[in-house]
């Protein structure tokens, strides 16, 4: 296996590039029509907002396998046909200065049982009867949405009706394949979503991103601690729903939202707002900054637990080797790594290390680890 060894000026970039911000909690944002109607503002303003995380809500499957973002077709017959300056805009988010670091597509949404939506039946039957090959309609077309936002790292299942594992590890792998993390929106059916992260977790463990358990309407009576129980090794991370409605007087204030995040903050992974339509809409009864404070009291970036909603596929820089690893993991002497802490895939520390060359991994189980750093993005390797 070949030996990658990076100089100090390679470190140092990969440092700069992958910052403290990156593996930090989860604060983040939901939003529909602004992000595309008005992204010639809402984007720049977002970008030095604070927040951390963008969910574009959402992508709707059509009966033929078109994309429809919100209510605005993008592609259709294997073509982009949205704004031309859309794509450009949202792989802007992370230019810096921006505070931005994770931007996920959100896939479905509630449903009429007659009306619809049918997204999740929709790609069932296009999988039945094309598969998910690179000749499939929907391999074409999320290899087409990637192309054009490649700063898309994730695409969130918001599945309420269907629930059928088959489709959802079918359309898993498909999206893995293209470089994907799959993350998850759910409310209910704990059982359903609590298989499905295991699923995928033993086959792609670094491809799962994020659970964003919703804690409004539908789910605001989800027990945020029961749920987090249900994902070993991950931390849920619950949304909570900003002041809405024609007069703003629907919903929760940044106090009522700094209390329930003081409540759940040694087990959660950050949480976010639904929904940026309503924040603008409200912006003059609480503002964006008032809300982005209610977060306040999230759980300081450096504790140890809970690590894998902080790794990225960005992260997996290479400054040990081998990786895959066998006996021995060697440190690269150049990159002053100093001590640090080893944990399995579940957020158990296996070892605590300092000023070490090498560490003998022969005693290690097979799967995958974290190195964590006290001031530096965690590291992932595989044991094999």
């Amino acid at each position: 296996m070949k030996k990658l060894i990076l100089t100090f000026l390679s470190i140092f970039a990969i440092f700069n590039i992958t910052n403290n911000s990156s593996y930090a909690q989860i604060k983040g944002i939901y939003g529909g029509g602004p992000f595309y109607e008005q992204s010639d503002t809402i984007i720049p303003f977002l970008k030095n907002s604070g927040f951390n995380t963008m969910v574009l809500w959402t992508i709707h499957v059509e009966i033929n396998g078109d994309f429809v973002f919100n209510d605005i077709k993008i592609i259709e017959d294997g073509a982009y046909i949205g704004k031309p300056e859309w794509p450009e805009q949202i792989n802007a988010f992370k230019e810096q200065p921006s505070t931005v670091t994770r931007v996920e597509w959100s896939l479905g949404s509630a449903s009429d049982p007659v009306e619809g939506p049918f997204d999740f039946q929709n790609i069932r039957d296009l999988i039945d009867k094309e598969g998910i090959g690179p000749n499939s309609t929907l391999y074409k077309n999320f290899k087409l949405l990637k192309e054009e936002f490649p700063i898309c790292e994730g695409i969130i299942y918001d599945d309420e009706n269907h629930y059928d594992s088959i489709t959802a590890m079918q359309l898993s792998n498909l999206l893995i394949s293209l470089d994907y993390q799959i993350s998850i929106a759910p409310y209910n059916n704990i059982e359903f979503w609590s298989d499905l992260y295991k699923k995928i977790v033993k086959e792609n463990p670094e491809d799962f991103g994020i659970i964003y358990l919703q804690k409004y309407e539908g789910g605001q009576n989800v027990d945020v601690k029961k749920w987090n129980e249900a994902f070993p090794g991950k931390y849920v991370t619950p949304g909570l729903e900003t002041v809405y409605g024609d007069f703003c007087d629907r919903g929760s204030s940044p106090e009522t939202i700094n209390d329930s995040i003081n409540t759940w903050k040694t087990y959660i992974g950050g949480s976010w707002y639904w929904l940026l339509d309503a924040m603008i809409h409200c912006r003059e009864r609480y503002s964006f900054e008032e809300y982005y404070k209610a977060f306040d009291s999230l759980r300081p970036n450096e504790d140890p637990t809970g690590l894998d909603f902080r790794i990225t596929k960005n992260t997996n820089v290479n400054y040990v080797y081998p990786n895959p690893c066998s006996e021995k993991l060697v440190l690269n002497p150049k990159a002053n790594i100093g001590a640090f802490k080893i944990c399995n895939s579940s957020g158990i520390i296996v070892g605590k290390f300092e000023n070490c060359k090498e560490i003998d991994t022969k005693h290690f189980t097979p799967g995958l680890y974290f190195m964590i750093f006290k001031n530096a993005p965690p590291l992932k390797f595989i044991k094999h």
